[in-house]
């Protein structure tokens, strides 16, 4: 048994790597940071670990499970990223602990300075009876691998995009110099679609109408200059009317 879980694992470690090389496809997620798998002796009994570098000294985890009745994913943040309010009145907190699904994970735990969101999943193909599948069918292990890899991904990017669009939670994250990562203002004739946060390395920030045929959104970049911003935004979305400004001067 234990050897089709490595092969598991090994092949989420390639999907993971996979998902962090992306330029503009399904598995892009634009500024948030990224996954990297962590060769822990315990994989061979059914345990798989990847860590990100948060920036500033701070790191996060996410851990992955297989049980023999059940799986658990779970997610370990660092306590002072979850502080604040979204900003449509949730608590940052609460928001992250929904962000796969839009249910509180089954299980969440302060463990230091971390706080450990963990989902228990026993569906198929999660389950004991699958796991039993699996352990001579191959097509089996494909299907729980490729469905491993998307949970473990929807969980840390929906829970890192609740937190980024914070602000102040995203010059923290990535920089002690606020300058680095300027924010802009762009004004469009509609409203900026979110999936364009998928294809450059900003984070869509707010946005709201100001009147007919005009928007405003407040974009956090990560080292792409205004310049390149504007023509990335003119060339991705060609009849938005894109204008950029620094926030300072908005």
């Amino acid at each position: 048994m234990n050897n089709w879980i490595l092969e598991v694992f090994d092949t989420v470690d390639s999907l993971i790597k996979e998902h962090g090389e992306a330029s503009s496809d399904f598995w892009q997620s634009g500024a948030i940071p990224h996954i990297s798998p962590v060769n822990i002796p315990s994989r061979k009994t059914g345990t798989w670990l990847g860590q990100s570098d948060l920036g500033n000294g701070l790191s996060g985890k996410i851990s992955l499970v297989l049980l023999g009745g059940y799986t658990r994913i779970g997610i370990f943040l660092p306590s002072k990223l979850l502080e604040g309010m979204t900003d449509y009145g949730e608590s940052i907190f609460d928001a992250v602990s929904k962000a796969h699904d839009n249910q509180p994970a089954n299980i969440i735990r302060r463990i230091g300075g971390d706080v450990m969101f963990d989902r228990i999943f026993t569906e198929s193909p999660f389950s004991a009876l699958w796991f039993r599948r699996c352990v001579n069918d191959k097509e089996c292990r494909t299907i729980l691998t490729n469905l491993l890899t998307w949970r473990i991904l929807d969980i840390w990017d929906s829970a890192l995009r609740i937190i980024l669009s914070n602000s102040e939670n995203s010059k923290f994250l990535f920089t002690s110099n606020e300058n680095s990562n300027p924010e802009f203002i762009v004004r469009s004739n509609k409203p900026i679609p979110s999936n364009v946060a998928s294809r450059l390395p900003i984070t869509l920030s707010s946005s709201w109408m100001l009147g007919v045929n005009e928007w405003i959104t407040t974009v956090l970049t990560h080292n792409i200059s205004k310049s390149d911003l504007d023509e990335s935004l003119r060339m991705i979305l060609p009849d938005y009317d894109i204008f950029i400004f620094e926030k300072n001067d908005h």
